[in-house]
């Protein structure tokens, strides 16, 4: 029985979890060296496998899977940390703490507390990394329209082949 309470009591909590990411991003604005520290990350990152390298939520590849538009996100600095921190459980949104749900940093829950919920695991990424990682999601996605070619080719270069998907101003 107490298993039983210790499992409904996590599904209720990332229940409400869950209810409560939609929070307007109302805190600070990130600090700039993180914000580029972060780009190299999200360059080099898998985010882009299922986000997409502009964060719209369409993937680069059409076979990978499709992850949330970051742009419509709304959520703070420190929330989008702990998604890329923990992952969303019930989802394929990795997390990227070597040590998520080893104990119970992540949601409150371990992983025998999710069972078949347990989000997949992605590259380690260090504190810093992850915070780095969400200041660049902050400040250059979150809450901005749909990509446009000059956004790509500002992010990506003028090389990028991938930006003339993307309309123009």
């Amino acid at each position: 029985m107490r298993g039983l309470l210790t499992i409904g009591r996590t599904i209720v909590m990332f229940g409400l979890l869950l209810g409560a990411l939609p929070v307007l991003a109302q805190d600070a604005k990130p600090d700039p060296a993180m914000v580029t520290l972060g780009e190299g990350f999200w360059k080099r990152s898998e985010c882009r496998n299922c986000h997409g390298g502009l964060a719209n939520g369409i993937p680069d590849m059409p076979q990978d899977p499709q992850g949330a538009n970051l742009r419509k996100a709304q959520l703070s600095l420190p929330q989008i940390a702990e998604v890329i921190k923990c992952g969303r459980p019930g989802t394929e949104m990795p997390y990227f703490d070597s040590l998520a749900y080893t104990d119970k940093r992540c949601y409150g829950a371990t992983a025998a507390d999710l069972g078949n919920a347990m989000p997949p695991g992605g590259s380690a990424m260090s504190q810093r990394q992850i915070d780095a990682l969400a200041a660049f999601v902050a400040a250059t996605f979150v809450g901005k329209p749909d990509p446009t070619f000059e956004d790509c080719v500002a992010l990506w270069g003028e090389a990028a082949t991938t930006c003339a998907r993307f309309p123009k101003k």
